[in-house]
Parts: C-alpha cells; sequence; structure tokens
C-alpha cells in the first residue's frame, strides 16, 4: 500500500494524543465505537482510496470532463471510484444507524475523507458536494422534501450541487437574477443561468440534485430577498423513481488550473419555461439556509488544500530518499557511492519546511493561549564523556548585546526547534530528574559534595525558564541519572507561574529541541507529547530573532535558586569541583562577584587539576 496519502503514525497522534478522539465515545452518540472501529473505518478508507482513487488521479488532471452533445463526459475510472467509495458507507458516515449511516464522529469522518482528497481531490469533490447538499435538505427542507430528494441522496443514487454564481453578478449574490414563478401546483418554475457549479453534471448517479439561489417576484432588493430551491436534473415521480429530464440544460464547462477532473460547469435553468424547482424553507431566507452548505464547503476545499500539500511532501520525502545525487561534504573520495539527496542539510530543511506548513493546518488551533515555557541545559561544563579539562567545555557568551556570532557557543549541537505540551504535574517531575543531578546534603559537619562537574551529565540538567522554583537539597533524590525513579523525594519546592503555584492539571507548552522533545527521558517529552516540530534549527530561531530585534541585550532571571538549609545544626561544609583552568576560575569569580559572597573558599585537590569551591547554603 502507498505511504504517499497520509503518514498513518501522525494521523493516529493527532487523532488520539493532540484531538482526543477516543473521548468522544464516552457521548451516547458514539457509545457503540472505540479506538478499533475508528481505526478499521480508516484503515478502509485507506484500502480504497489507494486501490481507486489514487491511480486515475493524473489521468484526470490530464484529460478534463469533456462536453458531448449537451453532458458532461469522465474518464471511465471515475465512477468505479465513486461506487467504492458509496459502498463501503462513506457519504452517510456520520448519520444514525437507522438513517444507514456509521453514527462516527465528525473529526473520524473527515480524517477518513482526507484519504480520498489526498488520493484524488477532483474525483472525491463529486461525494464532498453531495453530502453538502444533503445536510442542507435535512436541515432546511419539508418532510416531503427529504423522502422525495434526501433518501435518494443518502442511498446514493441522487448526487448533489451548490448553484450560486452568475455570469453578470460573480460573487456579489445580492445582484444574482435567476427568477422564481409560483406555479398552480405548489412549485415554481425558475428561469437564469449560473457558472462554476461544480460537479453540476456527469454520468455518476441517477439524478442530480440542484440546490439553488433565485428571486421571487415580491423579493425585497439585495441578500434579503434570496430564496432557496431544489431543482432536480430529472424530475422525480411519486413513487420515487426517476421521472423525464427537468429543463436545465449543460450549456458548457470551464477549464480550471486545479481539481481539473471535476466538472465546473455552467447551467441554463428554465430555456423552454418548464424548469420545475421547489423552494426549501421560508421566502427570502434562502441565503442564510445556503451559508450551511456554503461553510461545508469551504472547510471541504480547506481540508482538500491540505491534502495535496501533505501528499506532495510525501511524494517529495519518498523521491528524496531513492534518488541518489552527489556526496556529503566530508566524502572526498569520488570512488565512494553516492548518497541518497535526503541525507543533504538543504534537502532537509525543504522537506521539514513542507511538513511543518501541513501539519500546522491539520493541527488546529487548541494550543492558542496556553503558557509557553521553554527548556535548555544551561551551560555545557563538561563534554559528554565527562572530560572537563578543554577550556572548550565553557560556554562564553560576553554581557551585553547578544551577537548572531555568539549563538554557536549557547547551541553546542545543531537540533531543531520543537514543543511539547505537558501538564503542570509533569513539570514538577521534569524539574525533579533534573535536581536529582545533585548529591543529598545531610546533617553533619562532614565536607559534602554537592556536584562532581568531571562527571555531571549537564545535557541532562535543564532549566525551565518561564516559571520560578527552588531546589532543596537536603530531600533524597527522586530519580537516578537516567531519569528512573528511585526514592518518592521531593526536591522541588515552591513551584510557581506567574506567581501562583502551579496546578498539576494546568497544562503548558515547552520549547525546546528535538533531542529533548523526543527523548522521552524527562517526564511530559516522547513522541506522545510533542505538538510542534519546526523545520529551523535553534540556532536558526535564534539568529532570526537577533536580527529582527536588534539589539538584544538578555539579562539573567534567576527564576530558580537551591533551598536555603533551615534546621540544620552542623556547621555545613558544601563543596563542589569543576576543573582547575582559567576559564573555570573566570566563571567562579563571576559567579562570587553575582552571589554577594556566598561562595567561601576557593581550594585546590593535592594533583593541583581541580579546583574546588565551597558553597554556602545556610542562611
Amino acid at each position: 500500500m502507498s505511504d504517499t496519502l497520509l503518514d498513518s503514525r501522525n494521523l493516529a497522534f493527532e487523532l488520539y494524543e493532540v484531538l482526543d478522539a477516543e473521548g468522544l465515545t464516552q457521548r451516547p452518540r458514539f457509545a457503540d465505537h472505540n479506538r478499533e472501529t475508528f481505526d478499521a473505518a480508516i484503515n478502509t478508507a485507506r484500502t480504497i482510496a489507494d486501490k481507486f482513487f489514487a491511480p486515475h488521479n493524473r489521468k484526470s488532471d490530464e484529460n478534463e470532463p469533456k462536453y458531448v452533445d449537451g453532458a458532461a463526459e469522465l474518464i471511465p475510472e471515475v465512477k468505479p471510484a465513486v461506487d467504492a467509495f458509496l459502498e463501503a458507507g462513506f457519504l452517510n458516515a456520520t448519520r444514525t444507524f437507522e438513517q444507514g449511516g456509521m453514527q462516527m464522529p465528525n473529526l473520524l469522518s473527515q480524517a477518513c475523507f482526507a484519504h480520498f482528497q489526498s488520493a484524488n481531490a477532483a474525483t472525491s469533490s463529486y461525494a464532498m458536494l453531495t453530502m453538502g447538499a444533503a445536510n442542507l435538505i435535512e436541515n432546511f427542507g419539508s418532510e416531503e422534501q427529504k423522502e422525495r430528494f434526501l433518501q435518494p441522496m443518502i442511498d446514493g443514487r441522487f448526487f448533489g450541487t451548490m448553484a450560486l454564481t452568475e455570469p453578470h453578478a460573480g460573487s456579489s449574490l445580492s445582484d444574482i437574477r435567476t427568477k422564481a414563478e409560483p406555479a398552480e401546483d405548489g412549485s415554481y418554475r425558475l428561469k437564469g443561468n449560473k457558472i462554476y457549479i461544480s460537479g453540476g453534471d456527469h454520468p455518476l448517479s441517477e439524478n442530480i440534485v440542484h440546490m439553488v439561489l433565485a428571486k421571487l417576484p415580491d423579493a425585497p432588493p439585495g441578500v434579503k430577498g434570496i430564496s432557496l430551491f431544489i431543482v432536480p436534473k430529472f424530475l422525480v415521480n411519486d413513487d420515487g423513481t426517476v421521472g423525464k429530464r427537468n429543463d436545465v440544460a449543460l450549456a458548457g464547462l470551464f477549464h480550471k488550473m486545479g481539481w481539473r477532473g471535476t466538472t465546473s460547469t455552467a447551467l441554463n435553468f428554465g430555456e423552454k419555461g418548464e424548469c420545475v424547482g421547489y423552494l426549501v424553507g421560508k421566502p427570502h431566507n434562502g441565503l442564510s439556509y445556503m451559508f450551511q452548505m456554503m461553510n461545508e464547503a469551504r472547510i471541504g476545499v480547506g481540508m482538500g488544500a491540505v491534502m495535496l500539500g501533505y501528499a506532495g511532501y510525501l511524494y517529495s520525502l519518498e523521491y528524496a530518499r531513492d534518488r541518489p545525487q552527489g556526496r556529503l561534504p566530508d566524502g572526498k573520495d569520488p570512488a565512494s557511492p553516492q548518497v541518497s539527496i535526503i541525507q543533504h542539510t538543504d534537502i532537509k530543511r525543504l522537506l521539514l519546511t513542507q511538513k511543518a506548513y501541513v501539519e500546522d493546518a491539520i493541527v488546529g488551533t487548541e494550543l492558542d493561549g496556553l503558557p509557553v515555557l521553554s527548556a535548555a541545559a544551561p551551560f555545557k561544563a563538561c563534554d559528554r564523556k565527562g572530560v572537563c579539562a578543554e577550556e572548550s567545555s565553557f560556554t562564553v557568551v560576553p554581557a551585553g548585546e547578544l551577537k548572531v556570532k555568539n549563538i554557536a557557543d549557547l547551541y553546542l549541537y545543531n537540533n531543531r526547534l520543537m514543543a511539547v505540551k505537558v501538564t503542570g504535574a509533569e513539570l514538577e517531575q521534569w524539574l525533579e530528574c533534573s535536581a536529582s543531578q545533585f548529591f543529598q546534603i545531610t546533617d553533619t559537619a562532614d565536607r559534602q559534595e554537592l556536584v562532581d562537574f568531571t562527571g555531571f551529565p549537564t545535557y541532562n540538567f535543564d532549566v525551565i525558564d518561564g516559571v520560578t522554583y527552588q531546589i532543596d537539597v537536603t530531600e533524597p533524590a527522586r530519580y537516578n541519572g537516567d531519569c528512573v525513579k528511585v526514592s518518592d523525594g521531593t526536591r522541588i519546592v515552591d513551584l510557581q507561574f506567574e506567581g501562583t503555584a502551579i496546578d498539576p492539571d494546568q497544562t503548558f507548552l515547552i520549547a525546546s529541541n528535538d533531542y529533548r522533545a523526543h527523548g522521552g527521558k524527562f517526564a511530559g517529552t516522547g513522541g506522545d507529547h510533542v505538538v510542534i516540530e519546526s523545520p529551523d534549527e535553534n540556532r536558526q530561531v535564534v539568529g532570526n530573532y537577533i536580527q529582527a530585534n536588534s539589539p538584544v541585550t538578555p539579562t539573567a532571571d534567576n527564576n530558580w535558586s537551591f533551598a536555603p538549609i533551615l534546621g540544620y545544626t552542623s556547621n555545613l561544609e558544601i563543596v563542589f569541583r569543576v576543573p582547575n583552568t582559567n576559564r573555570a576560575k573566570n566563571f567562579v569569580a563571576d559567579a562570587v562577584a553575582g552571589a554577594g559572597g556566598s561562595f567561601l573558599a576557593t581550594l585546590l585537590d593535592d594533583s593541583g587539576n581541580e579546583a574546588i569551591y565551597e558553597l554556602n547554603l545556610q542562611p
């Protein structure tokens, strides 16, 4: 099966982690469903879209519908695809079981339909328009109209359209001229012209039900005089069978730049004075009714655009993985094999940009308004193997204005910007894991180490900015160095956001990088929590910010500190070790100056290779 429709893993994340689709099953209407039934419907949609819709996508684009003897002619592959869609029940996915539907949440119906739009936007549009027209009749039509027109649409026998635009008026519906004259039998006779009517003629169904805007003889001027009418291509007999041809003529087809496989028609109503129509709802209220279908169509077209972009990304990704070209910058041997172009940095950037655009459109706006924090390891003392002798083990960013050239010192690795969604409880656990990197201080006069930087995994010590907190090192560590829980200790105290204690159920966004977001070691991280994946590296994001907002002069906000040690009777001697280098000494000198003399002494170990500094945590 093709991987160029939708990424099933990403879709599952959006449905079940971001939008909580399973939570909908708690509602009585959807109680018969669960994740298994949802997934089964999605898999069926994927299979049909891959087998029947995708294969003729290009052909339908290259071979537009033709105007032949007063009718629209399509390529032969369209009808089997539409029939397979109907037989699987997707036309009525949201309707009740009693109506012959799946009684599925609209969220899941849209997820299923997205596969068809990704596979072939043009062919899927016939079903989209029919669903909208059927919903319009269901909400505003009479019981007789529902029996005569809605039920055959639900059954897939009749398809539907929306007929609004006129040649002289364009999108200015207040200026439409199509007229509707009342007839003795209670119906109406329409006369006028409509253009750009998608699905206005085709051989895919027994009948086409046009939802037409027109004006009655006594209509007031402007949009307040518009009424809505059902105008079928073929009249329907009392027994439900299709009768004679109505006075609706296909005047021609329009050529389009996109969705070329969908008929775009010009329709003439009442050329012979015999175009029969049926008023929907109250006179002069037609535009307010029609807005329901218009808005459904807008959502459908928007989703179609997203799926076209997403399919483009997946095709690009597939091509980039398979297409060999060139070698990496350090590949100097011309005899070495070429690499796939996805390994080239700029190709990755382009792919990630595509992915970001379409995923941003899919995710929705449920993240709007959430507090945004940031997480990072604030220093790189020692390398990842614990070697600290090199001067480069320490980050130096001069005080004052931040320059683009400083960014390489701020970010050692080329990680991308990510964001995760966490609860207040997960935020506290994240900080507890960081706080666990310190040794526990006990009530004894012996010299005790707070931290040994020679073995300190700085990449697992995160500071989270945007909140304030203290670390109580007299408590036992809750986690070990790998963030595995080893006790019930509580080191994070007085955790607040904007001066108020954080609620465990409160939700936050934390901006970080892909190493942290996808690592899953800290609470609140891992693929299930990732909600934003930027195509840009952190360094690029900061660089862009500096260039756009120069001058940038950041200052330390001192949002965390060690909690003062209270109640201990001993005169504590707390020390920590750092490499005995000039850069380290300068760091400590700056810290002593900024800490108000909390550092009491500078000591050297016996070998002279480490500097040991004493820290006063007692008030």
